[in-house]
Protein backbone atom coordinates (compact mmCIF):
# COMPACT_ATOMS: atom_id res chain seq x y z
CA UNK A 1 0.00 0.00 0.00
CA UNK A 2 2.77 2.46 0.44
CA UNK A 3 4.34 1.82 -2.79
CA UNK A 4 0.89 2.60 -4.06
CA UNK A 5 0.68 6.03 -1.93
CA UNK A 6 4.27 6.97 -2.88
CA UNK A 7 3.67 6.32 -6.83
CA UNK A 8 0.57 8.59 -6.83
CA UNK A 9 2.50 11.33 -4.39
CA UNK A 10 5.09 11.33 -7.41
CA UNK A 11 2.36 12.21 -9.89
CA UNK A 12 1.50 16.00 -11.13
CA UNK A 13 -2.33 15.80 -11.37
CA UNK A 14 -3.41 18.42 -13.92
CA UNK A 15 -6.92 20.52 -14.65
CA UNK A 16 -8.34 22.06 -17.50
CA UNK A 17 -7.21 25.38 -18.41
CA UNK A 18 -11.04 26.63 -18.60
CA UNK A 19 -10.61 26.66 -14.95
CA UNK A 20 -7.19 28.91 -14.83
CA UNK A 21 -9.24 31.67 -14.34
CA UNK A 22 -10.92 31.13 -11.01
CA UNK A 23 -7.68 29.15 -9.98
CA UNK A 24 -5.82 32.59 -10.88
CA UNK A 25 -8.70 34.63 -8.85
CA UNK A 26 -9.07 32.36 -5.53
CA UNK A 27 -5.42 30.59 -5.23
CA UNK A 28 -1.63 31.85 -5.45
CA UNK A 29 -0.58 30.35 -8.07
CA UNK A 30 2.71 28.90 -8.42
CA UNK A 31 2.85 29.69 -4.09
CA UNK A 32 3.46 32.78 -2.08
CA UNK A 33 3.69 33.31 1.42
CA UNK A 34 0.68 33.44 3.53
CA UNK A 35 1.54 37.42 4.04
CA UNK A 36 0.96 38.04 0.37
CA UNK A 37 -2.16 35.65 -0.03
CA UNK A 38 -4.18 38.24 2.45
CA UNK A 39 -2.37 41.66 0.48
CA UNK A 40 -3.74 40.04 -2.83
CA UNK A 41 -7.36 38.98 -1.50
CA UNK A 42 -6.69 35.40 -2.62
CA UNK A 43 -8.32 32.66 -0.48
CA UNK A 44 -5.71 29.80 -1.41
CA UNK A 45 -1.91 30.12 -0.35
CA UNK A 46 -1.26 27.58 -3.12
CA UNK A 47 -3.27 26.07 -6.20
CA UNK A 48 -2.55 22.83 -4.91
CA UNK A 49 -4.53 23.78 -1.86
CA UNK A 50 -7.66 24.81 -4.46
CA UNK A 51 -6.93 21.50 -6.51
CA UNK A 52 -7.83 19.28 -2.95
CA UNK A 53 -10.34 21.04 -1.92
CA UNK A 54 -12.37 20.92 -5.69
CA UNK A 55 -10.95 17.64 -5.85
CA UNK A 56 -13.22 16.99 -2.23
CA UNK A 57 -15.87 18.21 -3.67
CA UNK A 58 -16.23 16.05 -7.03
CA UNK A 59 -15.42 13.21 -4.64
CA UNK A 60 -18.27 13.70 -2.25
CA UNK A 61 -20.18 14.62 -5.09
CA UNK A 62 -19.47 11.66 -7.33
CA UNK A 63 -18.88 14.04 -10.26
CA UNK A 64 -16.23 13.35 -12.34
CA UNK A 65 -15.39 15.47 -15.45
CA UNK A 66 -12.57 14.18 -18.08
CA UNK A 67 -9.93 16.67 -18.78
CA UNK A 68 -10.52 18.56 -22.45
CA UNK A 69 -8.63 20.73 -24.28
CA UNK A 70 -5.42 22.56 -22.96
CA UNK A 71 -4.29 21.65 -19.77
CA UNK A 72 -1.90 23.09 -16.92
CA UNK A 73 -0.32 21.21 -13.88
CA UNK A 74 -0.60 20.96 -10.57
CA UNK A 75 2.53 20.68 -7.88
CA UNK A 76 3.65 17.00 -7.86
CA UNK A 77 1.60 15.45 -5.09
CA UNK A 78 4.36 14.50 -2.69
CA UNK A 79 4.73 18.89 -2.18
CA UNK A 80 1.08 18.89 -0.90
CA UNK A 81 0.54 20.34 2.51
CA UNK A 82 -0.86 19.24 5.06
CA UNK A 83 0.32 15.94 4.45
CA UNK A 84 -2.88 14.60 6.80
CA UNK A 85 -5.23 16.11 4.56
CA UNK A 86 -3.51 14.96 1.14
CA UNK A 87 -3.25 11.50 2.71
CA UNK A 88 -7.17 11.94 3.73
CA UNK A 89 -8.08 12.82 -0.06
CA UNK A 90 -5.70 9.94 -1.15
CA UNK A 91 -7.40 7.45 0.56
CA UNK A 92 -10.85 8.84 -0.61
CA UNK A 93 -9.80 8.31 -4.38
CA UNK A 94 -8.42 4.50 -3.28
CA UNK A 95 -11.56 3.56 -1.59
CA UNK A 96 -13.93 5.03 -4.44
CA UNK A 97 -11.23 3.60 -7.12
CA UNK A 98 -12.82 -0.17 -5.80
CA UNK A 99 -8.94 -1.72 -6.20
CA UNK A 100 -7.91 -4.87 -4.56
CA UNK A 101 -4.79 -4.02 -2.75
CA UNK A 102 -3.93 -7.64 -2.67
CA UNK A 103 -4.08 -7.76 -6.45
CA UNK A 104 -2.36 -5.11 -5.90
CA UNK A 105 0.40 -6.23 -4.07
CA UNK A 106 1.20 -9.06 -6.82
CA UNK A 107 1.03 -7.13 -9.62
CA UNK A 108 3.80 -6.16 -12.38
CA UNK A 109 5.36 -2.99 -12.35
CA UNK A 110 3.26 -2.23 -15.90
CA UNK A 111 0.02 -3.26 -14.07
CA UNK A 112 0.83 -1.37 -11.07
CA UNK A 113 1.83 1.89 -12.92
CA UNK A 114 -1.53 1.42 -15.01
CA UNK A 115 -3.15 1.56 -11.61
CA UNK A 116 -1.85 4.67 -10.49
CA UNK A 117 -2.14 6.42 -13.94
CA UNK A 118 -6.11 5.25 -14.05
CA UNK A 119 -5.99 7.08 -9.85
CA UNK A 120 -3.92 10.44 -11.68
CA UNK A 121 -6.33 10.79 -14.00
CA UNK A 122 -9.65 9.68 -11.51
CA UNK A 123 -8.21 12.91 -9.21
CA UNK A 124 -7.86 14.91 -12.63
CA UNK A 125 -11.43 13.99 -13.25
CA UNK A 126 -13.05 15.21 -9.79
CA UNK A 127 -10.30 17.74 -9.79
CA UNK A 128 -12.27 19.35 -12.65
CA UNK A 129 -15.66 18.30 -11.31
CA UNK A 130 -15.18 20.10 -8.45
CA UNK A 131 -14.16 23.20 -10.41
CA UNK A 132 -17.11 22.89 -12.86
CA UNK A 133 -19.22 22.83 -10.00
CA UNK A 134 -17.41 26.08 -8.01
CA UNK A 135 -17.80 27.82 -12.10
CA UNK A 136 -21.86 27.04 -12.16
CA UNK A 137 -22.26 28.29 -8.52
CA UNK A 138 -19.77 31.55 -9.99
CA UNK A 139 -22.20 31.86 -12.99
CA UNK A 140 -25.48 32.01 -10.41
CA UNK A 141 -23.80 34.83 -8.25
CA UNK A 142 -20.10 35.57 -9.15
CA UNK A 143 -19.50 36.83 -5.30
CA UNK A 144 -20.52 34.04 -3.66
CA UNK A 145 -16.86 32.91 -3.35
CA UNK A 146 -15.85 36.57 -1.95
CA UNK A 147 -17.38 36.29 0.95
CA UNK A 148 -14.64 34.98 3.55
CA UNK A 149 -16.88 32.06 4.70
CA UNK A 150 -17.75 31.32 0.81
CA UNK A 151 -15.86 28.08 0.42
CA UNK A 152 -16.78 26.94 3.78
CA UNK A 153 -20.66 27.86 2.92
CA UNK A 154 -20.79 26.01 -0.35
CA UNK A 155 -19.14 22.58 1.50
CA UNK A 156 -22.00 22.93 3.61
CA UNK A 157 -24.35 23.27 0.93
CA UNK A 158 -23.22 20.12 -0.57
CA UNK A 159 -25.44 17.23 0.36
Amino acid sequence: MNNLIETLEGKNPAYSNRYRGIMEKYAMVGGNAEKLKEETGRFFSNAYEFYMYAASIGMRKEYRLPLSGETSTAWNVKNWRPVDIVHYLLMGLLDKSGIDFNEFEDMTHEQASSVTTSLRIALEEYANGGFDMIQSKLKEDPYYFDNEYGFVQFLKELK
